[in-house]
């Protein structure tokens, strides 16, 4: 469609409807006098917090304190998070970051979590030379548990538990991956739904009832308990909680259940490419548990007989299919691992489609252009084989 209205090209009759004026944007003036908090270390980058108001700076030091000290590294980008008080104190401050708007609020909490967004976003943009997982961590004695889950899991209540209980705190929610599997703390604020702060009542940053109606509240981790600020580590243990069950069980995950779950966790597996990939792979054979449950004391009682049992035997590298060729029905872009637990799982890095299946569907998977064509394939097989053509892992015309 052209976008015209219906009739002539030349018709130059105004809308007799009133035009609203266009809302000019507030903008501090010129010779604004700012103060500037303590520079802060978010992986590749620095970030400065600054204010007109030295009450929001004291503010943003103490929501970004947990996050290493700034170095001013030679060749390393600085960038500025700027909130301004406005003259009229009941109208809403204004919050830039690396320059550009970042939003505006009446409650300094509100905006503290457009805030770390933010950063979130442009830690997640410049650290490309790593992958990244939405998912927490915490390590005690020398034993480091990663915590995978989407959002409403339970992933940060537990973090937060965990931290209170003497774990130290790395990340609640975004960790970058070595290609060795290792994970690198992010010490960003703790976010807290609304409907977790009855269960630290303990915890003074903790609101004890929901006044300003906040659905979540940005907490400073040290809060809780203490703060990790060492080097990369590779996990001991992995767990999944799951709080849409009031049962209490503990379930072991096979490696390609694993795998799936760090993949549908990843934020950015298809830019990290090789990287990513073996950054999940060496994770995905970390002892994996899921944790179902709704009592926070049993699942840490679950997670720490676990972290104490240690992982068993070193995992056997998985078996490996590469993607298929121009003239193989197999997908260009999918792959597949055969690991050592007898589990596997088929991955197209372009369409993200995951199938996780046994060690005959990884074995049909290898040998699709041969069954395809051959007189002695079952049915089950061939059934098998059209179920991956359908979800874009096979060319099911080939079929």
């Amino acid at each position: 469609m052209s976008g015209y209205r219906e009739g002539s090209a030349g018709n130059t009759a105004r809308d007799p409807r009133p035009r609203r004026a266009q809302a000019t944007r507030p903008e501090p003036p010129d010779d604004t006098r700012w103060h500037q908090g303590t520079p802060r270390a978010v992986g590749p980058f620095e970030v400065t917090p600054e204010s007109n108001d030295p009450e929001l700076v004291a503010f943003l030091d103490r929501l970004l304190g947990d996050l290493p000290a700034g170095r001013r590294v030679e060749n390393r980008e600085s960038l500025v998070l700027r909130w301004w008080r406005r003259p009229d104190e009941s109208a809403p401050i204004v919050a830039w970051f690396d320059g550009q708007r970042a939003g505006s609020n009446r409650n300094p909490q509100r905006l503290a979590a457009t805030s770390t967004r933010k950063l979130n976003r442009a830690r997640l943009d410049r650290e490309t030379e790593l992958a990244h997982l939405h998912a927490g961590a915490v390590t005690r004695d020398g034993v480091t548990v990663m915590i995978l889950g989407a959002s409403m899991s339970g992933k940060s209540t537990l973090t937060a538990h965990l931290v209170s209980e003497g774990w130290s705190y790395l990340s609640d929610e975004q960790l970058a991956v070595s290609t060795d599997g290792r994970i690198h703390p992010y010490q960003r604020p703790l976010t807290l739904r609304s409907e977790s702060w009855p269960l630290f009542a303990h915890i003074p940053e903790v609101p004890t009832s929901n006044d300003t109606d906040l659905p979540r509240l940005d907490i400073p981790a040290s809060a809780f308990g203490p703060v990790y600020h060492g080097p990369a580590l590779m996990p001991d243990l992995i767990v999944a909680p799951d709080v849409s069950v009031a049962e209490a069980t503990v379930q072991r995950l096979t490696t390609a259940r694993t795998l799936e779950a760090l993949i549908g966790d990843s934020l950015d597996l298809e830019r990290a490419d090789q990287v990513g990939r073996d950054g999940l792979l060496a994770l995905a054979q970390v002892p994996s548990y899921r944790i179902a449950g709704q009592d926070l004391a049993r699942t840490t009682e679950a997670i720490e007989a676990l972290a104490v049992e240690g992982g068993g035997d070193a995992p056997r590298p998985p078996v490996s299919v590469p993607a298929g060729s121009g003239d193989s029905i197999r997908s260009t872009t999918a792959m597949a691992w055969l690991f050592g637990d007898g589990s596997s799982l088929i991955y197209d890095r372009v369409s993200g489609v995951v199938a996780v299946v046994d060690a005959a569907g990884f074995e049909a998977w290898r040998r699709a252009d041969t069954l395809a064509v051959a007189s002695d394939t079952t049915p089950e097989q061939l059934d098998f084989l059209r179920t991956l053509g359908k979800a874009g892992l096979l060319d099911g015309a080939g079929i």
